[in-house]
C-alpha cells in the first residue's frame, strides 16, 4: 500500500517547475493554455472536428465559423458575435477559439487535470502578434481569467509559442499544491451549472472508481483473514487514488481513502487524507472524528480530545464522537470526564450496549464497583449473549473481592464464547487473587493454548508461579512474554517480582526500571521499585518511589502505609502519622495502618495512644498477633503489669518470638530498665529473657 509522496522533494520539484514557468514568461507579455496531453497541434475544437475529415488546404475555418454564428443568432437576443462564439464555447459548442489564460497558475492547473500516467504541457503565447488575434472574456467575474485567440488556420504555429512540459507523476501533487496554497481547483475554476455540465465526464469516471473504491473496502472490512483484507484494502487505495487523480479536490475520496489506511494500521497516511479532508471540507465532523480515532490509536490523545471536541461541536448528537472521547479520557485516567461522555451516548443511544459497557469499564476504574455493575446488567438484559459485559461484569465482582460471582460471570462468558483466550486469563486472576495459584495457572495455560502469543497470560502465569515460589519458571514466563512483546511493561514488572521473591534486588530493580521506561506513569512500579529499595536498606529511594506513586494516584492505602514505615525507620515520626493517617482515611479497616501508628507513637514516648492504636488494630484483626506483642511491650511502660503479661502470653501462643522481638528494640532488660525507669517484675523478665 505504498503510495507514499516524498514531500520535501515533490515540494522542490513543484516549486522548480513554477520557478521555469515564470523565468519564460519573463521577457514578454504571455498569455498560458494548459494541455493534460502533448496533442500534435494548439488548434481550436472546431479544426480538430474536421481535422482528418477533409482536406485541411483547401478548408477555410472563417467561412465554417460564419456559417455556425448566422445559425446561433437565431436562438439568441445577442447580437455581438465574440459574445455569441464565447458563450458557444462555453456550453461546449464548436468554435475556432482557443482558452488561454492570463494566470499561468490557473493554465497549470489544467495542464494537470487529467491523463495522469501522461505528461502535460504548458503553453505560453505573445500576445501581440499578426498571426492571429486575441480577445478578453467579456465575464468581469470569470475564475478563470480566460483569453480567446482565433488564428486564420484554426491552430497555432509551433514557431509562435513556447513549450513547458509537466511530468505525469508530478500532476496529483501539483493540482494539491495549487488548491492548497492558491485556491485553484475545479471547485473554484467550474462555477456555474455550465461548468459543472463541461466537467461531467470527470465527474461520472471520478464517481466510479470512488464506488469501487467503497466496494473493495466494505469486502475487506468483512474479510475473516489478515492477508484478504490487505488485499481488498490495497484495491480499495488504488481506485480512491486514481478517483483523486480524476478530481484532485474531492473531500470524500481522501476521507475514505483515510478511513482504510486507519482500518490497515496506516496511521500516517491517515492522517494525511483526514487533513485533506478537512481542509477541503471543514464541516465534516466524520473527518475529525475519524482523525481523532487515528491519533487516539497512536497515544496523541489531546491531539485526539481536540479532534472528537470539533466532531461534537460540528454534531453535538454524535454518539460515536461522544464515545470515542469518553475512551481518551478513560486512558488518560479522567475517569469523571468519561463518564460525562458515556453518559451523553447513552442518553442520545439508550438502546446500544455500548455506552453502559464503556461507562461500566470506568466506574469501575474510580471504585464505584456498584454503579459499574448496574450498567453491566443494562448491557446484558439488552444482549443476553453478550460474552463481553459477562467478562467485564466478572473484572468488576473480582475489583470487589467477590470472587465467586466474578468466576460465575467467567463461567457464563466462556460457556458464550470458549475460543476467547481473555476470559480464562481473567478468571485466572480471580483464581490467583482468591489464592487458588494452581486453578490460576490452569486457566492461564488455557489462555495460552488458544493464543500462543498472549503476552498477558505468560506475564500472569509467571506472577502465579512466583507466588507458589517456583521462580524459575515465573522468570522464564515473564521472559517469553518480553519476547514477544519487548515493550510490554508488565512483563518486567512481574519479572523483577520474581527476582525480588528471590532475594535478587538489584535484578528487580533493573526489570522496574524498564518498566518505568515503558510506562512513566506506572504507580505500582514506582510502589514495588520502593519497597526493594527498602529491603535494600536504602530508604531514601524507597520513600522518592513511594511519593511517586502516591503522586500517579493518591488513592493506594498501602503506600502510604509503605511510606510512613519507611519515615518511622529514618526517625521522621510526624509525615510518618500523616501517612498512617491518610492510610485509615482511604481504608477505615486497614488494621495494619492502625498497627504501624501505634508503633511510631511507641518510639515518639506516647504509650497511650499507642496503646488506643493497638487496640483498635486488634478489634479489626483479631488474630494480630504482632499488636499484641507491641501493645504488651507498651503496658510495660505505663507499668500494666498484669495486661502485659496477658498479650504477650497471646503473642507466644500464637508463635510470636517475643524474646527476639524484645531484643530487637533493646539491647537487655538492663538497657529497656534503664531508659524508661522501670523496674520490670521479675516474672516478665524472665519470659523476655529466654
Amino acid at each position: 500500500m505504498n503510495t507514499q509522496f516524498d514531500h520535501q522533494n515533490g515540494l522542490s520539484r513543484i516549486l522548480e517547475k513554477i520557478c521555469e514557468i515564470a523565468e519564460k514568461s519573463a521577457d514578454g507579455d504571455y498569455i498560458f493554455r494548459g494541455e493534460p496531453k502533448f496533442y500534435s497541434e494548439v488548434a481550436s475544437s472546431l479544426y480538430r472536428q474536421y481535422q482528418g475529415d477533409i482536406d485541411i488546404d483547401d478548408f477555410d475555418i472563417g467561412v465554417v465559423q460564419t456559417e455556425i454564428l448566422s445559425e446561433a443568432k437565431e436562438y439568441t437576443d445577442k447580437t455581438d458575435e465574440f459574445e455569441i462564439l464565447s458563450e458557444l464555447q462555453h456550453f461546449g459548442g464548436k468554435t475556432n477559439l482557443i482558452d488561454f489564460t492570463t494566470d499561468y497558475l490557473i493554465a497549470l492547473f489544467f495542464a494537470c487535470d487529467g491523463a495522469q500516467s501522461e505528461s502535460g504541457r504548458l503553453i505560453l503565447l505573445k500576445k501581440e502578434s499578426g498571426d492571429y488575434e486575441i480577445q478578453k472574456s467579456s465575464d468581469p467575474k470569470d475564475p478563470q481569467k480566460k483569453v480567446f485567440v482565433q488564428s486564420v488556420k484554426g491552430f497555432i504555429e509551433p514557431e509562435a509559442y513556447d513549450l513547458v512540459s509537466v511530468p505525469g507523476d508530478l500532476k496529483e501533487d501539483m493540482l494539491d499544491y495549487l488548491r492548497k496554497h492558491h485556491g485553484i481547483s475545479t471547485k473554484t475554476l467550474y462555477t456555474d451549472l455550465h461548468g459543472f455540465i463541461k466537467n461531467q465526464g470527470i465527474h461520472r469516471s471520478t464517481y466510479t472508481e470512488f464506488h469501487r473504491g467503497l466496494t473493495s473496502q466494505k469486502r475487506g472490512a468483512a474479510a475473516q483473514s489478515r492477508t484478504e483484507k490487505q488485499v481488498w484494502y490495497e484495491k480499495a487505495v488504488v481506485h480512491y487514488t486514481d478517483a483523486l487523480k480524476l478530481k484532485p479536490d474531492f473531500s470524500e475520496g481522501y476521507y475514505n481513502r483515510g478511513l482504510v489506511y486507519l482500518e490497515a494500521g496506516d496511521f500516517e497516511r491517515a492522517i494525511q487524507d483526514f487533513n485533506t479532508a478537512i481542509e477541503l471540507n471543514p464541516a465534516s465532523a466524520p473527518a475529525y472524528n475519524n482523525r481523532g480515532l487515528v491519533y487516539l490509536d497512536i497515544d496523541e490523545f489531546e491531539r485526539a480530545i481536540q479532534d472528537f471536541g470539533k466532531a461534537i461541536e460540528l454534531n453535538p448528537v454524535s454518539a460515536s464522537a461522544h464515545n470515542n472521547r469518553g475512551i481518551v479520557y478513560s486512558k488518560k485516567g479522567d475517569f469523571d470526564r468519561a463518564i460525562q461522555d458515556y453518559s451523553k451516548v447513552i442518553r442520545l443511544e439508550p438502546d446500544l450496549p455500548d455506552g453502559y459497557n464503556n461507562r461500566g469499564i470506568a466506574y469501575r476504574e474510580i471504585g464505584d464497583f456498584d454503579k459499574a455493575i448496574q450498567d453491566f446488567d443494562v448491557v446484558i438484559a439488552l444482549d443476553t449473549n453478550n460474552a463481553f459485559a459477562f467478562n467485564s461484569r466478572g473484572n468488576t465482582y473480582r475489583g470487589k473481592g467477590d470472587f465467586g460471582r466474578a468466576i460465575q460471570d467467567y463461567n457464563k462468558a466462556i460457556a458464550l464464547k470458549p475460543n476467547y483466550g481473555g476470559t480464562y486469563n481473567n478468571r485466572g486472576v480471580a483464581y490467583y487473587e482468591k489464592g487458588d495459584f494452581d486453578r490460576a495457572i490452569q486457566d492461564y495455560n488455557k489462555a495460552i493454548d488458544l493464543q500462543p502469543d498472549d503476552v498477558k497470560a505468560y506475564s500472569n502465569r509467571g506472577l502465579a508461579y512466583s507466588k507458589k515460589g517456583d521462580f524459575e519458571r515465573a522468570i522464564q514466563d515473564c521472559g517469553t512474554a518480553i519476547t514477544l512483546k519487548p515493550d510490554y511493561a508488565e512483563a518486567y514488572t512481574n519479572r523483577g517480582l520474581a527476582y525480588s521473591n528471590k532475594g535478587d534486588f538489584d535484578r528487580a530493580i533493573q526489570d522496574h526500571n524498564k518498566a518505568l521506561e515503558l510506562k512513566p506513569y506506572d504507580p505500582k512500579a514506582y510502589s514495588n521499585r520502593g519497597s526493594f529499595y527498602f529491603r535494600k536498606g536504602d530508604l531514601d529511594r524507597a520513600i522518592q518511589d513511594y511519593t511517586k506513586a502516591i503522586e500517579l494516584d493518591p488513592r493506594l492505602p498501602s503506600v502510604y502505609t509503605n511510606r510512613g514505615i519507611a519515615y518511622g525507620k529514618v526517625g521522621d515520626f510526624d509525615p510518618a502519622i500523616l501517612d498512617f493517617n491518610t492510610t485509615i482515611e482511604l481504608e477505615p479497616n486497614y488494621a495494619e495502618a492502625y498497627g504501624n501508628l501505634g508503633v511510631i507513637y511507641g518510639k515518639r514516648g506516647d504509650h497511650e495512644k499507642a496503646i488506643q492504636n493497638y487496640t483498635k488494630a486488634i478489634e479489626l484483626k483479631v488474630d494480630y498477633v504482632e499488636a499484641y506483642y507491641n501493645r504488651g511491650e507498651s503496658w510495660l511502660h505505663l507499668k500494666e503489669w498484669e495486661r502485659a503479661r496477658a498479650d504477650f502470653a497471646f503473642a507466644m501462643d500464637n508463635g510470636v518470638d517475643i524474646v527476639a522481638a524484645f531484643h530487637n528494640d533493646y539491647k537487655s532488660i538492663a538497657d529497656f530498665e534503664e531508659k524508661n525507669t522501670v523496674q520490670l517484675p521479675e516474672d516478665i523478665a524472665a519470659t523476655l529473657k529466654q
